[in-house]
């Protein structure tokens, strides 16, 4: 499962443990416009607020502090979450990529291997 994935399901469940029921609106997890806040971002807040009945910032702040993805940190910014993938997981994908010799290879026709460089 890719850590897009992992992060939309684990805000998906913090939402239901901050008292989301029913259909969830759409969370709008996206990569973050600002990289000074992050790798990821959602309004999950603004997108609760109505329903619950609480302020966005009250909101995304119990989120961020619900959600537990290893190799992710999460902070509240307003009525945002947002989502920083750490040092740890970042050197572990560097270091996976590192060790696999076939990395950015390809097998084209006839299963012929074509390294590109």
């Amino acid at each position: 499962m890719s850590v897009r994935a992992q992060i939309a399901t684990a805000l998906e469940a913090a939402a239901r443990r901050v008292g989301a029921d029913g259909d969830l609106p759409d969370l709008e997890l996206a990569r973050a416009r600002n990289p000074a806040h992050g790798d990821y971002a959602s309004p999950v807040g603004l997108k609760l607020a109505r329903a619950l009945r609480r302020p966005p910032p009250e909101i995304a702040a119990e989120v961020a502090t619900s959600v537990r993805i290893a190799g992710v940190s999460a902070e509240a910014l307003g009525g945002y979450v947002n989502f920083r993938l750490t040092p740890e997981w970042l050197r572990e994908l560097v270091a996976g990529v590192a060790a696999d010799p076939d990395y950015g290879g390809s097998r084209v026709g006839g299963g012929q291997k074509v390294q590109v460089e």
